[in-house]
């Protein structure tokens, strides 16, 4: 990993992108980037009669050349790179939290390149109970660049895909999949929820795991089964997309720090000694586990990158304190984001993180978010593939529209009745 992220830094990103051609699509419906005209051929101007009910649409390609193929992805995407930011969060069943809050997912004081993000992945365990309230949440938040491709909710579980709305034509039909970990319950909230979908010629799949909670022995082993049995579960409903040039899951995969005691963890944190902590963390062992001695699903798998930050669970709310509670938990790891890729040992491999950190000043839930940044290589593909459309919740994107509307209308105002005051 130290090798690649020396080969790729996000100055090195920063230096391939460049700014995109051609208009993208317009908060009243759904139009052909300007760019993209002539590959996409005639579109009715009455789109409302032909559009889907998720708001995708037909359209025709002309023999001029593939809508996938590397002509149009240079158009968009310089160096054929994208950048994809996962986020993770337990919210802890919180109320929905506040859109100066919820920005602190989204915007970071990192180089300048890392804000430039063209897909955003947000799996949250815990997840507060409407899934449509929240969706709307997460679309007003990120605002009318971003679209919502697809979402998945099963039980506390929830993952919502945000594209750059001008990418959305090059996306192919997802499919999605859950699992539970505890067979019986009727509530479920171990488990998984997975999306699988390509994008241009490159095939992802993005998991939202949960698993279960405990210090105890078998506890760690009954987490490392779970996770295998996971990593196995997207193979079967992925169908054309199996073979997938990367894997991300994220969760709350509940791995703890063995070997120590609480007062130990804590003296470490004192004295800045991550080094401590970590080499004694249960996921970050199992990884460093010879290939042959780990389950078939984890074969393969590695962190986004090197921790550089304290464990995110578990905190008093609404401070940094770790537990104070009778139950006095031991700080750990339990947020994580591990990925998959091809090439993964070369030295382009098809996936290089460029950040990976905790969301440390949200301090809603008992769990801090963490968040990575990847730069992934996208391949240009062929139109035989079963395109989307550029599918997108167009009612979700309406209603986030008219919030953020109504919301500067009232500013304005406000604004003005300030001045007016003074004067």
């Amino acid at each position: 990993m130290k090798k690649t992220e020396a080969t790729y830094t996000a100055k090195h990103v920063k230096s391939q992108r460049k700014k995109s051609s051609g208009k993208v699509i317009t908060p009243q419906g759904v139009s052909s980037p300007a760019a993209s005209i002539r590959s996409l051929g005639n579109i009715s101007k009455d789109t409302s009669q032909d559009s889907r009910q998720d708001g995708s649409i037909d359209f025709q390609i002309p023999g001029s050349g593939p809508l996938l193929g590397s002509e149009e992805m240079r158009k968009y995407l310089s160096g054929s790179q994208a950048t994809v930011q996962v986020t993770t969060w337990n919210m802890g069943s919180l109320p929905l939290p506040k859109e100066h809050e919820l920005r602190k997912l989204f915007y970071h004081d990192e180089d300048e390149s890392l804000k430039k993000v063209d897909i955003h992945v947000i799996s949250i365990q815990e997840c507060w109970p409407d899934s449509d309230a929240w969706e709307l949440e997460l679309q007003v938040c990120l605002g009318p660049g971003y679209a919502l491709f697809h979402s998945l909710s099963f039980g506390t579980l929830h993952i919502s895909i945000f594209f750059r709305r001008d990418l959305l034509w090059f996306t192919t039909e997802p499919s999605d999949w859950t699992m539970s970990v505890r067979s019986g319950r009727l509530f479920k909230t171990k488990g998984c929820a997975g999306i699988a979908f390509g994008f241009f010629g490159s095939k992802f799949v993005f998991v939202n795991s949960h698993l279960s909670a405990g210090d105890e022995s078998d506890r760690e082993n009954q987490r490392i089964d779970e996770l295998h049995k996971i990593l196995q579960s997207y193979q079967k409903p992925s169908g054309k997309l199996n073979g997938s040039d990367a894997i991300f899951l994220s969760g709350d995969l509940n791995f703890r720090i063995c070997r120590m005691t609480r007062e130990d963890i804590l003296d470490s944190l004192r004295r800045n000694r991550l080094d401590n902590v970590l080499e004694n963390d249960q996921l970050i062992l199992l990884l460093k586990r010879p290939p042959d001695t780990l389950p078939k699903g984890l074969q393969g798998f590695m962190e986004a990158a090197t921790i550089t930050f304290r464990p995110t669970y578990k905190y008093d709310l609404g401070t940094d304190k770790f537990d104070s509670s009778n139950k006095k938990r031991a700080p750990a790891y339990t947020d994580r984001i591990i990925y998959k890729c091809k090439n993964m040992q070369n030295e382009n491999p098809t996936v290089v993180c460029l950040a990976y950190e905790a969301v440390t000043s949200l301090r809603l839930s008992d769990h801090k978010p963490v968040y990575s940044i990847f730069s992934v290589h996208i391949k240009p593909g062929f139109d035989t593939l079963p395109l989307s459309g550029a599918r997108f919740k167009k009612d979700l994107f309406t209603r986030a529209a008219q919030k953020r509307a109504k919301f500067l209308l009232d500013r304005r105002k406000k604004l003005a009745s300030t001045v007016c005051n003074l004067s």
